[in-house]
């Protein structure tokens, strides 16, 4: 299950700095500069994961409309043969 969690970035802030969520660390704090070459592979982990859950997601619905349309064709077999009606 996929629980939303509150942006951890402040919106009234005018400064550059950001609020962090556990386990992120800032350039400053491992003294190394932006090179770049993280961000993209971040974004991309991100975007694999969204895709993962688009299709566990599209999966599902399948899934429960496969059951759905099971159930209403038995209910209306089941109806015609209670009311005797054409099978």
């Amino acid at each position: 299950m996929h629980i939303r969690r509150p942006s951890s970035i402040s919106v009234a802030s005018n400064s550059s700095t950001s609020t962090l969520s556990d386990g992120d660390s800032t350039d400053s704090e491992s003294g190394s500069n932006d090179s770049g070459i993280e961000e993209p592979s971040l974004k991309e982990d991100k975007v694999q994961q969204i895709a993962q859950d688009f299709r566990k997601h599209l999966h599902d619905l399948t899934s429960s409309l496969t059951q759905m349309t099971e159930a209403a064709q038995y209910l209306t077999w089941r109806y015609q043969y209670d009311i005797g009606g054409p099978i």
